[in-house]
This record gives C-alpha cells, sequence and structure tokens, in this order.
C-alpha cells in the first residue's frame, strides 16, 4: 500500500528538491505539500509527473517565498485534479508564469488565489491561460496584488469564463490590486 499524501510543509530549510525525487504514484493530494518551505528555490520539471490521480494542488506552494519560476508542463500528467486553491499565493520571488500551466487540467473547478500575492510577475498576462479550464466555479482573486502583471489578457480570461456552459459563480477579487494592466479602471467589478 503507497501514501496517498506526503508533506514537506514548513521545512524552511530545504532550498531543493532533487530532480530524482518523483512524487509516489498512489498520491492523490499534493495539498500543502511543499508550503511554508521559504527557501525553496525552484521545483524540478516532472516531480508530479507519475502522480496521475492527484485531485488537489491546494496551497502546494503558499508562501514558498524564494521560488523563483516554475517548470513547463508541471501539470501536464494530473488531469484529474480539480483544485488549484492558493497554489502559488504569497510566491513573491516568482517573476513569471510558463504558458500552457493549465492546459491539460480540464476537470478544475477552483483557482480561489491561486497567484494572489505573488507581487514580482513581471509579464503581459496570457488571456489564454485557462483556455482549456471550462468547468471553473471559482476565479476570486487568482491574480489578486499582481501588480507587476501587464497588458490587456484579462478580457479574453474573462470572455472565456463567461462564455463556459456554467460561467463562474466566484469571481470577486480576481484582479484586484493588479493595477499594471492595461485598462485596468475598465476590469468589470465583480472580477476586481
Amino acid at each position: 500500500m503507497g501514501f496517498t499524501t506526503l508533506n514537506f510543509r514548513g521545512c524552511s530549510n530545504l532550498t531543493k528538491v532533487h530532480p530524482s525525487m518523483k512524487v509516489l504514484r498512489s498520491l492523490t493530494t499534493a495539498g500543502s505539500i511543499f508550503r511554508d518551505c521559504s527557501s525553496l528555490i525552484s521545483i524540478p520539471a516532472g516531480i508530479f509527473d507519475g502522480a496521475i490521480n492527484i485531485t488537489s494542488f491546494s496551497s502546494c506552494f503558499t508562501d514558498c517565498t524564494s521560488l523563483t519560476s516554475i517548470p513547463s508542463g508541471l501539470f501536464d500528467n494530473n488531469t484529474a485534479v480539480t483544485n488549484f486553491n492558493v497554489c502559488f499565493r504569497y510566491c513573491t520571488s516568482l517573476t513569471s508564469i510558463p504558458s500552457g500551466l493549465f492546459d491539460n487540467n480540464t476537470a478544475v473547478t477552483i483557482f480561489f488565489g491561486c497567484f494572489g500575492g505573488c507581487s514580482n510577475i513581471d509579464q503581459a498576462l496570457d488571456g489564454n491561460m485557462f483556455l482549456y479550464n471550462d468547468k471553473v466555479a471559482d476565479f476570486q482573486q487568482t491574480f489578486q496584488y499582481c501588480s507587476k502583471l501587464t497588458g490587456l489578457g484579462w478580457q479574453t480570461i474573462i470572455a472565456n469564463a463567461e462564455a463556459q456552459e456554467t460561467p463562474p459563480t466566484y469571481t470577486d477579487g480576481c484582479f484586484e490590486g493588479a493595477t499594471s494592466l492595461t485598462d485596468y479602471a475598465e476590469i468589470p467589478e465583480a472580477w476586481k
């Protein structure tokens, strides 16, 4: 019998995870697995590849304040995941979000606070970031206080979300404080 959870939460001296460490195949949640690992600098590509039954990445990297990047394809094999609640919240050293990060996560319903407080993400917001996530009910605080995000990507994100068969129920604060976004004043109040 394998583990269904694994936790390094609060390992404040952990600076890296060895690339040969692959998360156990029987893992069903990655909730809080690296939460509060304030010295963690990077995430090895492929770390979650074998864990195809993970349904939650809630708080997975919350408060990893030294994390500087997210590898492309990090969640590509995690097609059962439904929850990215505060996954990267307060990762204040992150400077970018890789293109297509959530493309294979088509069952997701929650992005609440996913990048909230990531105040150093300094790039144009990719409007197609959630293109394939058409079941999302909760976009609250997703980019809250991402004050360096730029561009008009918010328009496409909102248009795609509102075109879903069932549009999201919760959107308040999604772009709150993301004041560098182009035409920030035009973001609908329901999303700001």
